[in-house]
Formats: structure tokens, C-alpha cells, sequence
């Protein structure tokens, strides 16, 4: 029974989260599809698909880092750690930068390009998911680290409150804004989650995760 509670506190946050980020995920789209005409979601549409570029090497550190920092902070090895995770961040913000400046600059033409001239319209969309994107890149593995370094609670509730927050703010600007108002919703949702828990894990573990050049230098060090 004590194994049971024990895996039971920290699966079912962790459950909750899943399932609030997976709301999230797709809630701008159900609010535009219930208030707004076809021709506006398609454009929404577009530009969220395209903006998936920015965080393509954040996928790449989800699928390495969690068993890392299992290992390292239960080792009591926070300055390896936190080295190693504000290396990595900046690695990957550098192309995720890249992207997010393409889009940004060249919304329009990008939009054009991939998905014919209706789509230039969705440009400022681009633009703004971009920005709430690269926010999230520039935080770091914030996130992932609260969920394996026995926080996984702390992060359920800044879920559950920022998904919260998100949708009321998406419903009241989707008729007097239209997609630029949900857009705006969505990336300032974006950054400022990614802003809390980066603060909510340095209270908790000591240890800051956004980009940064502290280590990148030294990277044997990591392995000490």
C-alpha cells in the first residue's frame, strides 16, 4: 500500500498535467471554431502548424533530459546539473531562435510559400505564437525538471492555473479580437507560465534552466 501511494503521488499530478497541457494544446482551437468562421480558424490553423519549427530542438531535449536529471539531482549534483541544463537550452535556442526570428520577419512570405496567398493574412498570428514559443525555449527544461525532481504537484498547480487563466482570456478577446486576440492569449500565457516555473524550480532546487553561456565553455566539467 505505501509503494501504491507513493507511485499514486507522483503519477497522478503528473496525469493531470498531461491531460491539462493536452486541453490546452488544441483549446484556442475549439474557442475559434465555436466563435469565429471557418476562413479565420484555417488561418489560425495554418500558422500554428508552421510555428511547431521553433520548438523542434525542445522535443529532441524532452526525449533525453528527464532520466539525466533524475540521476544527477538525486546525486546531489545540482551545479553539474543546472551547467548542463542551461548548456543545453542555449544549444538549442540558438536554431530555435533562428526559426522564431524567420517568423517573425518573414510571416507573410513563409505563410505564402507553404500554404498559398489567402495565408499571408494569418502573418501577425505567426508572429506572436513565435514569440510565446521561444519564450518556452528560452526557459528551458524547467518544466521537466519540476516533474522529476519530486515537484510534480507545484507543476500540476501552475497547469491547472495557467490553462485556467488562458482559456477565460482566449474567450473574452476571440469576438473583439478575432485570431490576433487569441493569439496574443496564447503567447502571453506562454511566457508568463514559462517565467513562474523557471522561478518556482530556482525556490525549489536552486538551480536556474533558461539559456545561458554558463558552461558551454567547460563542458567536460559536466561529467566530473
Amino acid at each position: 500500500k505505501k509503494v501504491l501511494r507513493e507511485v499514486s503521488s507522483i503519477s497522478l499530478p503528473l496525469l493531470i498535467v498531461t491531460l491539462f497541457m493536452m486541453v490546452r494544446s488544441y483549446g484556442d482551437i475549439w474557442v475559434l471554431g465555436a466563435f469565429l468562421p471557418q476562413g479565420e480558424l484555417a488561418l489560425y490553423g495554418a500558422a500554428k502548424r508552421l510555428v511547431t519549427v521553433v520548438t523542434m530542438p525542445m522535443a529532441i531535449v524532452a526525449a533525453v533530459t528527464p532520466p539525466l536529471i533524475a540521476e544527477m539531482y538525486s546525486q546531489g549534483r545540482r551545479e553539474d546539473l543546472e551547467r548542463t541544463l542551461r548548456s543545453t537550452a542555449t544549444l538549442t535556442g540558438i536554431p530555435a531562435w533562428v526559426a522564431s526570428m524567420g517568423c517573425i520577419s518573414f510571416a507573410g512570405p513563409i505563410l505564402g510559400l507553404v500554404y498559398g496567398n489567402y495565408y499571408r493574412e494569418g502573418a501577425v498570428v505567426l508572429a506572436l505564437l513565435s514569440i510565446g514559443l521561444f519564450a518556452s525555449v528560452c526557459a528551458g527544461s524547467c518544466g521537466i525538471v519540476l516533474a522529476y525532481t519530486g515537484h510534480q504537484k507545484a507543476l500540476m498547480v501552475i497547469t491547472i492555473a495557467s490553462s485556467a487563466a488562458t482559456l477565460i482570456a482566449m474567450i473574452a478577446t476571440v469576438q473583439p479580437y478575432g485570431i490576433i486576440g487569441v493569439a496574443i492569449s496564447v503567447a502571453a500565457s506562454q511566457v508568463l507560465q514559462n517565467g513562474i516555473v523557471l522561478l518556482v524550480v530556482k525556490h525549489k532546487t536552486g538551480m536556474w534552466t533558461h539559456i545561458g553561456f554558463r558552461g558551454i565553455s567547460q563542458p567536460w566539467r559536466i561529467t566530473r
